[in-house]
C-alpha cells in the first residue's frame, strides 16, 4: 500500500518536471523542490539577490502534507495486479508408464529456490489420463479414469536446505509415507539428484510430475483521501507567475488524464481544491503561492498465490 511519503514524492517530481526551464525575463530560476514545509532560512533565501555567473533568481517549492487522511466510500474490490514466480527446480521422469516390475528414474536439477514445489501423481490401473487441456474429448477421459482408477499423490517442498539433492531426499520420504503410493512404488536414491522408482505392484503405474512456485496478487480493500498542500516562493511577482503557471497546468492534467503512478502499482487520484496569493505577513520580498489539493489513493493488501501441484477432480455419478 502507498504511503503518504510515496504520495508526495510522485507530486514532488511531477512538480520537479513541470519547472524545469522556466525563467522570467530571460533570466533563469533556481528552484528547490522538496518535501515538508520549509524552514525561515530556506524561506529567506529566495528573497535574496541573483546568485551565480550567470545570475540565477532562486525559487522554492515544498510538497507537505494537511495532516488529515480518511476513508473513501469509491473503491473496487478487485485484483490490481498478479506476478507469477517460475520455478527455479527442473524434474524429468524418464517414463509416465510403468509396467509391473518397470523402473524408471526422477532426476531433479536446476537452481532451486523458497517456494518451488514438487507434486507427483501415481494413477494405478486403468487407461492413462491425457492433459485436461486438449477438448472435451480428453476431459471426459480424465474424468473417467478418475473416477475408476486408484490415485494418489505427494508434493515436495524443502525447508532450508533448497537443493536438487533436497527434493530427491524428501520425495523418497514423501513416496515412503504415502498412504497408497508406498504399496506402489519402491523409491531408491541412484545418485544426489536421482531417484530410482520400481513399480514392484501387480498394476500399470501412470505417473505424472508438476512443478511450480509461489507468486502474488495486490488487491485493492479500500481507498483514502488525504489532503496535500503545494507552496512555492517566489523573489518577484513574475517569478510567481513563472513558478504557478506551469503547477496548475500539471494540476489540471493530472486531474484528468496524467494520474501519478505510484510504487505499488497503482494510480493516485489527484483532485484541485483551491489555490491562492498569500503576501501579508510573509518573510519580506518573498512571494507566496498555494495550492490546496485531494489525493486518493488505493488501500491494498498482498495476498501469496499457491502453487497448483496436484490437480483434484470431483465427480459426482448417476
Amino acid at each position: 500500500m502507498a504511503t503518504a511519503h510515496q504520495i508526495h514524492a510522485v507530486i514532488q517530481a511531477a512538480v520537479s518536471t513541470a519547472l524545469a526551464g522556466v525563467t522570467v525575463g530571460g533570466v533563469a530560476l533556481n528552484i528547490e523542490v522538496g518535501i515538508g514545509w520549509p524552514s525561515a532560512k530556506a524561506v529567506q533565501n529566495v528573497g535574496r539577490a541573483p546568485t551565480g555567473t550567470p545570475p540565477k533568481l532562486n525559487g522554492l517549492v515544498s510538497i507537505y502534507d494537511h495532516g488529515k487522511a480518511h476513508d473513501a466510500t469509491r473503491w473496487l474490490n478487485n485484483v490490481i495486479s498478479r506476478t507469477l514466480v517460475p520455478p527455479g527446480v527442473t524434474s524429468v521422469l524418464a517414463a509416465t508408464v510403468l509396467a509391473p516390475g518397470a523402473v524408471t528414474t526422477a532426476t531433479f536439477g536446476g537452481s532451486p529456490k523458497a517456494g518451488d514445489g514438487v507434486g507427483l501423481i501415481v494413477s494405478a490401473g486403468g487407461a492413462q489420463a491425457s492433459p485436461l487441456s486438449g477438448g472435451i474429448a480428453q476431459l471426459q477421459l480424465g474424468l473417467a479414469q478418475a473416477a475408476t482408477a486408484p490415485t494418489d499423490a505427494v508434493v515436495v517442498i524443502p525447508g532450508n536446505v533448497i537443493t536438487p539433492a533436497a527434493y530427491a531426499s524428501d520425495l523418497i520420504t514423501a513416496i515412503g509415507a504415502a498412504p497408497r503410493m508406498k504399496d506402489w512404488l519402491l523409491p531408491t536414491s541412484t545418485s544426489a539428484d536421482v531417484v530410482s522408482l520400481l513399480n514392484y505392484s501387480p498394476y500399470t503405474l501412470y505417473l505424472q510430475m508438476n512443478v511450480n512456485s509461489l507468486g502474488s496478487q495486490l488487491q485493492e480493500v479500500g481507498r483514502r483521501k488525504r489532503g496535500v498542500g503545494i507552496v512555492l516562493f517566489a523573489p518577484t511577482e513574475a517569478a510567481r507567475e513563472a513558478m504557478g503557471g506551469p503547477i496548475d497546468s500539471m494540476l489540471a492534467a493530472m486531474e484528468t488524464q496524467d494520474w501519478p503512478v505510484l510504487p505499488d502499482g497503482t494510480y493516485a487520484r489527484i483532485t484541485y481544491v483551491d489555490d491562492g496569493y498569500q503576501e501579508g505577513g510573509v518573510v519580506g520580498d518573498v512571494y507566496r503561492y498555494d495550492f490546496s489539493l485531494d489525493a486518493e489513493y488505493s488501500t491494498t493488501v498482498s495476498d501469496i498465490l499457491y502453487p497448483i501441484l496436484v490437480p483434484s477432480v470431483t465427480v459426482q455419478l448417476a
